[in-house]
This record gives C-alpha cells, sequence and structure tokens, in this order.
C-alpha cells in the first residue's frame, strides 16, 4: 500500500532535520580541529616539548581518556582540554554549565548552555594519575587549563585555569624561562612517550578518521533521502495541486460571470 502525502512529508521534514543535525556536527568537528591546530602553532613556536591526542586506555577497563595536550612548561605537566567554541563564554568556575553567545553567519544571535568541561578535565587528570601509578612514579605536579582559541571573549569568573588563545601565549611566555622539569616530571613524560605516543597517537588518528568517514556517510545518506522523499512527496502531491489550481481557476471565472451580470443588469 503506498504511503500517504503526509507520511511522507513526514520523512521529508525528518530527513531534513537529520542533516542539519549531521552539519552541525561537522561544523562542530571542524570548529574543534582548527583550536587544536591554534595551540599546537603555540606549542611548536615556543618550542615546548607536548604530546597530542594523548590516548590512555585504564587497565581496569574503566572509560579510556584522549586528553588533547599534555605538554611540558616550567617544570611541571599541563593537561590541556581544547574547545573551540565560537562567541562569548561566561559563567563560574563551580556552576555545572556556562553560556555561550555566538551570531551565526546570517546574523542571528544564539545563546547556548553549555556544559563546564571542568568535569571532563578531572577524568582525564585521574587518568593520568592511574597511568602515573602504574608506571611506578610517587609525584608528579600537574596543572589543568582549558583553553577556547577560537572564542571572540572568554569571561569565566573563579575558573584561573580557563584562558583564551591570547592567555595561553601569556602563560607561555611568562614561564618558558625556567622549562627544566623535575626528576618525576621528566621520568613520567619519557613513559608517556615511549608508552604511548609511538602506538596510540596513530591509533587515535584512525579513530578521527573513522568518524569524520561516519559522519560523511550519514550526512550523505541523509541527504539522499531527503531528496527521494522530496521527489515521492512532490509526485504523492502534484495531482493535489493540480485539483487546487483547477478549483482556484473556477472559482475566479464563476466570480467573473458574476460580477459581469451584476454589471449589466
Amino acid at each position: 500500500m503506498p504511503a500517504s502525502p503526509l507520511l511522507l512529508l513526514v520523512a521529508a521534514i525528518v530527513a531534513a532535520a537529520a542533516v542539519s543535525h549531521a552539519r552541525r556536527r561537522r561544523a562542530i568537528a571542524r570548529a574543534g580541529d582548527a583550536g587544536e591546530q591554534a595551540v599546537r602553532r603555540v606549542l611548536a613556536e615556543a618550542n615546548l616539548p607536548f604530546l597530542q591526542n594523548l590516548y590512555i586506555q585504564p587497565s581496569d577497563g574503566a572509560t579510556s581518556s584522549e586528553i588533547d595536550f599534555v605538554f611540558l612548561l616550567g617544570g611541571r605537566l599541563y593537561v590541556t582540554e581544547v574547545k573551540g567554541w565560537r562567541g562569548t563564554i561566561t559563567g563560574h568556575g563551580d556552576n555545572s554549565h556556562w553560556r555561550q553567545r555566538k551570531t551565526s553567519r546570517r546574523g542571528y544571535t544564539h545563546n547556548n548552555q553549555v556544559t563546564n568541561p571542568q568535569g571532563q578535565l578531572r577524568r582525564h587528570v585521574k587518568a593520568l594519575f592511574a597511568e602515573r601509578a602504574r608506571a611506578g612514579i610517587r609525584r608528579i605536579d600537574v596543572t589543568q587549563l582549558i583553553v577556547f582559541p577560537t572564542s571572540e571573549r572568554v569571561a569565566v569568573e573563579g575558573a584561573d585555569n580557563v584562558l583564551d588563545l591570547d592567555g595561553l601565549r601569556a602563560l607561555v611566555a611568562e614561564h618558558r624561562a625556567w622549562q627544566v622539569p623535575w626528576a618525576n616530571e621528566r621520568a613520567f613524560w619519557d613513559h608517556l612517550e615511549n608508552h604511548h605516543v609511538s602506538s596510540d597517537a596513530a591509533a587515535s588518528r584512525q579513530r578521527h578518521a573513522e568518524r569524520n568517514n561516519a559522519r560523511a556517510a550519514r550526512l550523505g545518506a541523509a541527504r539522499r533521502q531527503l531528496a527521494a522523499d522530496a521527489t515521492a512527496a512532490a509526485q504523492w502531491l502534484r495531482p493535489y495541486c493540480a485539483r487546487a489550481g483547477d478549483g482556484i481557476r473556477n472559482a475566479a471565472r464563476t466570480a467573473g460571470r458574476r460580477l459581469a451580470r451584476r454589471e449589466t443588469s
């Protein structure tokens, strides 16, 4: 039994929503990649040792962590979460959610509620400390950072570890003169380089590529489904539109005849 025009229209609307969602996801992924590249340039220009997309799989079966950046500066390790959020970021460090105010390309202003990344960052640090314990290192000095490299303004109260790109540059310039880490930090850094970078960096790139390919496949499928549903809906609605047009034309002719009779009477 053929589907009704209403069902086809509903399917087309759902497919359009799926396409819109996939486009937003791709835009978010592109913004995240651009943000990470900006942070990478700052660290590389300062000749700081850093690891990007550090993947840590806990031995106890807990959820794995993929840390955006870990770098050595001023004798300590900086665990860094990068967020490619545009616009203005406001809030308080203790709140579970912050506010993002941004303007779209069409000039519309959006006020979004976004999750405080501090919880995600703490999970990364917990995984890093578990890795330190497995390496047999007793203590390391770790600083947590959240960087918004693509935001126009960052104003988060009660959170000194939240920076924009200029704030990251200032931090690097302030502590760059003293880059020699303590023995434990140096030993743990060597452990991370030897046990994770050689194998897990490639795995991380592979995971990113697989996710991007999956997003592209979903977007393509949603576009094809949208085109098919729209074509089917148009075919089903064409007779109804034709009948409606005939009805309008007949009504106009009838009204014209009545008006002509009134004028002649």
